[in-house]
């Protein structure tokens, strides 16, 4: 049973992407944003990026999330920024280290990362757009500085163009997903 972690910096559409997915799939879902602890939403308020002790906590509080839908044998759909390859590990495993860095099949098979690639330019103005959210645009170059963008090859992930509309956005995603699911119960 896999679980979907949209992916992607602030301002790709994981927020619209993976609630129109858990909607047209009927799976429950989980927005990351709001499993921030109050000082990391204050931090990033200030214009202050994140450091991987400040979201430890998160990712570990996330992935907790994750294997509790696993072990419930539920599909599910969670969004996360997943920047770095070991945060996508420890969101996985509950690791971050080299020694969690080998995927077993059931690894594989259990979660996938979807992640929407959109051009910087194309970040920093959608970032600006939104009204009453904690992240500023400024913190967008912090996050694309740290972005390790996965490799299909290597991690359980598929690459979407996000850098068009959404509804073209969410037909490639939900092809990407109907094609991992089959012949799971889609």
């Amino acid at each position: 049973m896999p679980v979907f972690i949209v992916m992607g910096p602030s301002g790709c559409g994981k927020t619209s992407i993976a609630a129109a997915m858990a909607s047209h799939f009927g799976l429950p879902y989980a927005e990351a944003d709001e499993f921030h602890s109050e000082a990391n939403q204050s931090k990033m308020r200030r214009g202050e990026p994140l450091t991987d002790a400040d979201r430890l906590p998160w990712l570990l509080e996330l992935h907790r999330r994750v294997a509790d839908w696993l072990a419930a044998g539920q599909d599910a759909v969670i969004t996360c920024s997943a920047l770095k390859r070991s945060y996508r590990r420890l969101l996985m495993t509950g690791r971050s280290d080299e020694a969690s860095a080998v995927s077993t099949d059931a690894d594989a098979s259990a979660v996938l990362f979807i992640h929407l690639a959109v051009p910087r330019e194309t970040l920093l103005a959608r970032v600006a757009a939104r009204r009453g959210h904690f992240f500023p645009a400024g913190l967008v170059e912090s996050q694309l500085a740290c972005l390790e963008p996965p490799d299909p090859a290597e991690e359980p992930a598929v690459l979407v163009d996000a850098d068009r509309p959404e509804p073209a956005v969410l037909q490639a995603v939900i092809g990407a997903v109907a094609q991992r699911l089959q012949p799971h119960r889609f």
